[in-house]
Formats: C-alpha cells, sequence, structure tokens
C-alpha cells in the first residue's frame, strides 16, 4: 500500500472516529437495541419497570413441566436459557387459559436503560408456576412456541 493511501484511509478513519465522540453540551443518551421496548411503568406483573425491553433466549427443547401430585393440579414450568448481559434481569408473563385450553408465556429480559454491562450471555434457569388446574388436557407456549402440555 502506497504511503498516499495509507495517509488518506488513516485521515478517513481519524474523522470517523471524531465525528462519534460525543462534544461538550451533548446529552449522551444509550439508545435501545434494535428489537427492544421501553416498559411501561404502569405494566403489572413479574416484568413491572421502566427498564429496556429485550430478548431472552429459551432452550424450548431443555423446558421441564412439572405437574405436582395434588387436587387441584399445581403445574410450573422450569425453563433454561441465556440472556444477552449479566446486566439483563429475566421476566415473564404468564396468560389464563384461552378457548382452546393453551397457555400462553412470555419470557423476556428487562434491563435499566442508563447501565453499561459487557455484552456477553448470561445463562438462567427459572422455575415458573403456572398455577392450579382441576383437569388435564392444557398445551404450554412459550414465546408462541408449544413446548409441550399436561
Amino acid at each position: 500500500m502506497s504511503h498516499q493511501l495509507r495517509t488518506i484511509f488513516f485521515l478517513i478513519l481519524l474523522f470517523t472516529l471524531v465525528a462519534c465522540v460525543p462534544q461538550d453540551g451533548d446529552h449522551a443518551t444509550e439508545i435501545p437495541p434494535v428489537g427492544s421496548e421501553v416498559l411501561d411503568p404502569s405494566s403489572d406483573g413479574p416484568g413491572e419497570g421502566t427498564g429496556i425491553k429485550g430478548m431472552a433466549w429459551v432452550d424450548f427443547d431443555s423446558t421441564q413441566i412439572i405437574v405436582k401430585e395434588s387436587y387441584p393440579m399445581q403445574v410450573e414450568i422450569i425453563i433454561y436459557g441465556d440472556m444477552p448481559s449479566p446486566c439483563h434481569e429475566l421476566r415473564w408473563e404468564v396468560d389464563d387459559p384461552d378457548e382452546n385450553k393453551a397457555i400462553h408465556v412470555t419470557v423476556y429480559s428487562e434491563m435499566d436503560p442508563v447501565e453499561t454491562c459487557a455484552q456477553l450471555l448470561e445463562p438462567f434457569d427459572q422455575v415458573i408456576p403456572l398455577g392450579d388446574f382441576e383437569e388435564p388436557g392444557y398445551s404450554i407456549w412459550i414465546n408462541d412456541y408449544e413446548v409441550g402440555g399436561f
């Protein structure tokens, strides 16, 4: 590579880096990752908060459905997976069974929008109670994927 070409490349790189640095008076705000949303502080359930809602990758093949020997049946699921970083907290919402006896569980993560964190996957395992049921015949869906039934 010629000396002139290296100099031009270096100057382009330098200008690009300088343009990315916040200037005095700029207020840096963290932009939520693509596919995430800021949570509504008036939401209810385990996902209550004002953080950034993000992904939680669930290992559907490892999901376990536990039906306790009781009447009515007490059902819970054990899920395994990964969150985007150690700063994300696992959240979930369990909907009441629909007319087809399907129980939908939404699993996601939440992070404080101003917290800075290393970007590496954080494994999790979580027991989620689904409720009490008097009869079998229900299917369980996690993030729109059917994981089984009881």
